[in-house]
């Protein structure tokens, strides 16, 4: 895994802080083949669209619903801030051509009755309430004061694109860089999606990296790290804003990363191995709290470095330096043919 774009969609949220209610609307029942690779989504930073969203949500105090977001002087609103910021990127219309590609291949999927673990419906999330229902430390609070700081400088003296990716470096683990390829967060689904879920799931790659750290001491590429960091975004993303927002998201991920064939492939497996095979275990909610995101991240390294696991590392696809040996045809096929079970790593 090499870059980490993220895609957000719309997510109706249960109402309770301290066990995962069902929602009643349709989202993907998946695989660790169903993915997003010939699909071409429009792109941005995680770290604007949730700029963008502050700005009118502090400029509009008497807004306090996620279903009356769902306007259109919200969806102007973004989509003009967006062409502003990405002239080549965004258009008129951005909502309605990204729901139109992704609505379709979300219908085509199997359905079942996805959940996420919040404490309130239809409230749009302020800080108090994420510090309070994401148990934010101290950091992660002054990472949402210091976005804050930029939207409410709207519509007098707007962020730049630069001011909120120069922010968004100083906090993330260096990998937010101005071209937009590289920092891509694929545009939300307007039927499906919530905007306020942009900080969770940068937030939780944030996670994701900082207990790669703490296990692995160093961030890599296609290593028992690298999976490691890839089911452990999954498992929090899905935790925290859904399956189908965690599915959608680390889709984007591949389509606008470098990986080659092997590199995605194996990206798409880890991400599967902690948004559906393992994510019950790993989320243990019978004998865990809802807050408790570090014991989890705790029961997935324990999984992943256990030998017994029956760890597939995928030298048959690459050489000793990485290179794919085979097509990317067989590559796919070996992947859809591994038990789930097995997370790959290559070095």
């Amino acid at each position: 895994m090499k870059k980490i774009p993220i895609l957000f969609l719309v997510v109706i949220f249960g109402s309770s802080c301290s066990k995962e209610l069902t929602s009643n609307y349709k989202t993907i029942q998946n695989s660790n083949t169903d993915t997003l690779q010939f699909v071409s989504i429009p792109t941005f930073p995680a770290s604007v669209v949730h700029v963008l969203h502050r700005e009118y949500v502090l400029a509009n105090s008497d807004v306090e619903l996620t279903s009356e977001l769902m306007n259109q002087d919200y969806m102007d609103h973004m989509e003009t801030r967006l062409y502003q910021l990405f002239p080549d990127e965004a258009f008129s219309g951005l909502m309605d051509y990204t729901d139109g590609l992704l609505g379709p291949i979300i219908e085509g999927f199997g359905s079942y009755e996805d959940s996420v673990d919040i404490y309130d419906s239809d409230t749009i999330p302020n800080f108090y309430s994420e510090q309070s229902g994401m148990n934010l430390d101290s950091t992660e609070s002054y990472e949402w004061m210091a976005f804050d700081s930029l939207a409410i400088r709207w519509p007098n003296n707007p962020a730049t694109l630069s001011e909120i990716l120069s922010l968004d470096s100083t906090m993330a683990y260096n990998k937010t860089q101005v071209n937009w390829c590289n920092v891509g967060y694929a545009y939300f689904l307007s039927r499906i999606a919530s905007p306020w879920a942009a900080f969770r799931v940068w937030q939780s790659i944030q996670r994701a990296y900082d207990r790669e750290s703490n296990y692995y001491g160093i961030n890599t590429y296609d290593t028992e790290g690298d999976a490691y960091r890839h089911i452990v975004w999954n498992l929090l993303m899905r935790r925290y804003v859904g399956n189908t927002i965690a599915w959608a998201t680390s889709g984007a991920n591949e389509l606008c990363g470098g990986n080659n064939c092997a590199g995605s492939q194996m990206d798409f497996h880890n991400n599967y191995i902690g948004r559906i095979v393992k994510y019950e275990a790993f989320r243990d909610r019978w004998n865990t709290s809802p807050w408790a995101w570090q014991t989890w991240c705790d029961n997935a390294y324990v999984w992943v470095h256990n030998s017994s696991n029956g760890i597939h590392k995928g030298g048959n696809w690459t050489n000793a330096g990485g290179t794919p040996i085979i097509s990317c045809s067989a590559i796919r096929t070996d992947q859809k043919n591994t038990p789930d079970n097995k997370y790959i790593y290559f070095k």
